[in-house]
């Protein structure tokens, strides 16, 4: 009989989409340069077309996060690193935490890299890595 226990592990959820985008090199080179701006072990990512804008792809990037890492602090922290404004919905009774970008006319960039961000969304849940 096998003792399956299930193993669940703190992850990092970065959706993005891009506007402004030809080719999907262009969103593959963007999530390199996300990823390399974080600087947190890349555990999955995926680029699609996004069909709701011209020329936009949406990018999904799963992160593995420490267990004890508080959320808040690491999800402000990481997007911080990226653009701002970030809205927050944070759930005590949950213990969840979204964070929400939107572009617009305040809209500040860490680097020029990272202007065709036009949305993103920031979460952090624990998956089943059981194998």
């Amino acid at each position: 009989m096998t003792n399956n226990k299930n193993i669940l592990q703190a992850v990092a959820v970065l959706v993005i989409v891009s506007d402004s985008q030809q080719h999907i090199k262009e969103a593959e080179k963007l999530a390199t340069t996300i990823t390399e701006i974080l600087h947190l072990p890349l555990l999955k990512s995926k680029i699609d077309t996004y069909p709701k804008f011209p020329h936009s792809f949406k990018i999904t990037l799963l992160f593995k996060i420490q267990e004890q890492e508080d959320k808040i602090r690491c999800g402000l922290l990481h997007t911080s690193r990226l653009c701002t404004p970030w809205l927050c919905w944070y759930d005590d009774g949950e213990d969840t935490l979204e964070l929400i970008f939107n572009r617009e006319s305040s809209t500040r960039y860490t680097h020029t890299a990272l202007k065709d961000i036009r949305w993103g969304n920031w979460t952090i849940e624990n998956i089943d890595i059981t194998e």
